[in-house]
């Protein structure tokens, strides 16, 4: 009899844990929310048709040191330089696109950083054909009054073997 009582929550315990494998995971809303600040910063920053990239998503204590050697300090000159950037792509390129590729997620309770390559490429105006680069960025997100901003940038241009 003893066995028996046994085996009920044993076997109670085991379908459980083949109902939970079977479950897809869950997903977690914070590393959900980093991935699409991500991808909203890639998207807006770098096509000129589309939506002004929202001011919030950068902290008013930002810095961000880009591949080309530039460094900004502050919201306002992120938010000047990702236009200026926005506007030289327009004139430079009949099609650009920014590709995050490797992207892995770290979190520390408020604070968060995202490691990827991304891939620059597009089509240069006709005089100059087909373009690409690749750089490896490290994004640095800190959540303030329940929203997840970006407080550091460091992109590294990979070079070319």
């Amino acid at each position: 009899m003893r066995n028996a009582l046994l085996a009920v929550p044993l076997l109670a315990i085991g379908t459980l844990a083949l109902a939970a494998a079977d479950a897809p995971p869950k997903k977690d809303p914070d590393v959900e929310a980093l991935k699409t600040a991500l991808a909203t910063y890639l998207t807006t920053a770098t096509h000129p048709d589309r939506p002004p990239l929202p001011k919030d998503l950068f902290a008013e204590d930002i810095v961000a040191f880009w591949s080309s050697g530039s460094v900004y300090r502050g919201r306002a000159a992120m938010l000047a330089a990702c236009e200026q950037a926005t506007a030289e792509l327009e004139r430079d390129f009949e099609e650009f696109r920014a590709t995050a590729k490797e992207v892995e997620v770290h979190r520390k309770g408020d604070l968060a950083w995202l490691t990827c390559r991304l891939v620059l490429a597009g089509t240069l105006t006709k005089e100059r054909g087909d373009f690409e680069r690749q750089v490896r960025s490290t994004f640095v997100f800190e959540k303030r009054d329940g929203k997840w901003r970006m407080v550091h940038e460091h992109s590294t241009r990979i070079e070319s073997r």
